[in-house]
């Protein structure tokens, strides 16, 4: 009976099993990878270009779209330009300039708009862009936002004066939010300043963090950088030696798309030398980039809570702060911002901050083991050090305001968000505002009678007013403003 069901089995069909394929060489390997690095390095490296900066004598940035004496031909002012080596040059805009002042930028818009870093532009007069195969030209500073440290400039005068197709492309630009630890990364920048060709050096590497926090870094020029996200986990950590001239350079991927521009190569003493950081291109960097390619100061929605530090629970919550107005408590966990979720501050920051200001946000929250869903209306988060920003809201009868948290000392800030209201940023001069006795730093609380806690409410309070007379209530007495001057302060 064995005998017979062991026939029975050999005559069974037996299923064709393919005999496994060799074993890739690891020299195949290895070559694949090593092809893949110099394609993305040949595919972004005409996109990455070298920046020389002149500092003024005061430290000012000067270098801004319409401001006088930022752009003169052929040598202005007569300033002869002597090179490190004591020989008479043709200053930054000679092909045989050697700055001693540089950094790095990379290509992303089709009008050669640059991004770079906040700390690389900071304090220039003159800034001066070398792009492989176009002969070195001035550039000036479209928008700069010194806590994302980054920074746009372009062409002055526009591509006007360039040939046709003489610019490379833009880079591409990835979404870093997707990137983990161990993804292989590749910066390219200007490296102790000898990428003046317009070809950048490379350095090779993994993502070694994708949320670190770098506290007073120093920059290329000894400086420390006047940026404050850099104070929260929102960095990249680059295992790859980013040198001297490194900042406001590309790290891309292995397609060569861009995913963070390089910020800060130096640590705290102590820690590792080649540790190098980098702004991730994610929500936050893309809001960045898009208000600042367009001219725009970069908005960061502000909730107003301190939490319980390293949990999600809310600590304090202050009168007139969005998160007051909301009807945010004490002892609340905040669980989800427009379903994101949040476990600590850094989660919230980086879930708060590219969100549009003065809209309504969606709060998930927990509260005595019960899950509420809360509806706040954002402010706007104040930012320490120069924002320069060209392209500027639409002024009404000479007068552009603001949320009172951007104009307020920090110390006042709060105080100032309880009385409500938006504040006063610029009165133009000759105009009804000026005329009327309006000042900057002035807080409009309501407009003929209606209270206003926005710009938009302003905005929208104002606009069937058009042609009268308007009473604003401030918190310096009542102002009537009129439609073409001669208006006073009511006594």
């Amino acid at each position: 009976m064995t005998y017979l069901l062991a026939s029975a089995l050999l005559a069974l069909p037996v299923p064709f099993v393919p005999m496994p394929q060799d074993t890739p060489e690891p020299i195949d390997v290895i070559t694949a990878l090593e092809q893949a690095v110099t394609n993305a390095i040949e595919q972004a490296r005409p996109a990455v270009v070298t920046i020389d900066r002149v500092k003024s004598e005061d430290g000012t940035t000067l270098a801004v779209r319409g401001r006088d004496a930022m752009r003169a031909p052929n040598n202005p002012n007569g300033v002869v330009f002597i090179d490190g080596f004591g020989m008479r040059n043709d200053g930054p805009a000679s092909s045989d300039y050697v700055s001693y002042d540089f950094g790095s930028g990379v290509l992303v818009g089709e009008e050669g708009q640059i991004l770079t870093t906040y700390h690389v532009v900071s304090g220039a007069e003159r800034l001066f862009v070398r792009v492989q195969g176009i002969d070195p030209f001035e550039a000036e500073i479209i928008a700069a936002d010194p806590r994302s440290d980054l920074a746009v400039i372009a062409p002055v005068g526009g591509m006007a004066p360039f040939a046709e197709g003489a610019f490379p492309d833009p880079i591409p630009i990835g979404d870093a939010s997707t990137l983990r630890p161990g993804t292989f990364l590749v910066a390219l920048g200007n490296s102790h300043n000898v990428s003046r060709d317009g070809q950048a050096s490379a350095s090779f590497g993994i993502l070694a963090n994708s949320a670190r926090r770098l506290i007073a870094p120093s920059n290329d020029f000894g400086q420390v950088v006047p940026t404050m996200l850099q104070h929260y986990s929102t960095l990249f950590q680059l295992d790859s030696k980013l040198n001297l001239g490194m900042s406001g350079g590309a790290v891309v991927n292995l397609k060569g798309e861009l995913m963070a521009i390089t910020t800060a190569s130096a640590n705290a003493v102590g820690y590792d030398p080649r540790a190098g950081y980098a702004i991730p291109m994610d929500a936050l960097g893309r809001h960045a980039l898009d208000a600042l390619i367009e001219g725009k100061e970069v908005e960061y929605g502000f909730l107003g809570i301190s939490l319980s530090s390293p949990s999600n629970m809310i600590r304090e919550v202050q009168p007139g702060t969005p998160a007051g107005e909301g009807g945010l408590l004490q002892g609340d966990s905040i669980e989800a911002v427009a379903g994101q979720p949040v476990t600590d501050f850094d989660g919230l920051v980086r879930a708060v901050n590219p969100l549009p200001v003065g809209d309504p946000v969606e709060l998930t929250i927990r509260r005595d083991g019960r899950v509420l869903i809360k509806e706040v209306v954002l402010s706007k988060f104040p930012i320490e050090g120069e924002i320069i920003a060209t392209t500027k809201s639409e002024a009404w009868r000479g007068l552009r305001i603001d949320f009172p948290s951007v104009i307020s000392p920090r110390d006042e800030l709060l105080t100032a968000m309880a009385r409500g209201g938006v504040g006063v940023v610029e009165v133009i001069s000759g105009t009804p505002a000026e005329e009327a006795g309006l000042r900057v730093g002035q807080i409009i609380t309501q407009v003929d009678g209606k209270a206003v806690r926005t710009p938009r409410a302003f905005r929208e309070a104002v606009k069937p007013l058009n042609g009268k007379d308007v009473r604003l209530s401030t918190d310096r007495g009542p102002i009537m403003i009129g439609p073409d001057g001669g208006a006073s302060q009511i006594e």
